[in-house]
């Protein structure tokens, strides 16, 4: 349970387009698709990278993503680096 001198607070989530095989969003890595996906998150709440301390990357199929995708995502949306991260994949 968080401590109220450090309250987990979600504001805000979103999510990528349903995609098909070889079509329009084939060009664009995991990443790319993550860090639009976390620019949204931060638009909606009217929030910047630098406000962000841990960010949450959902993946279905991890095959060719390369490491640590929700860094790499994160930094990639400004999020800056120093935030934790973590990976969910399900299918």
């Amino acid at each position: 349970m968080p401590s109220a001198a450090s309250p987990i607070v979600i504001l805000a989530g979103a999510r990528t387009p349903m995609g098909r095989f070889q079509g329009g969003l084939s060009p664009l890595t995991a990443t790319d698709l993550g860090a639009a996906a976390i620019s949204g998150a931060l638009d909606r709440a009217a929030m910047s990278g630098a406000d962000v301390d841990f960010a949450y990357l959902g993946n279905v199929v991890a095959a060719g993503i390369g490491q640590v995708p929700a860094r790499r995502a994160a930094a990639d949306a400004l999020c800056g680096g120093g935030q934790g991260d973590a990976l969910a994949l399900k299918v």
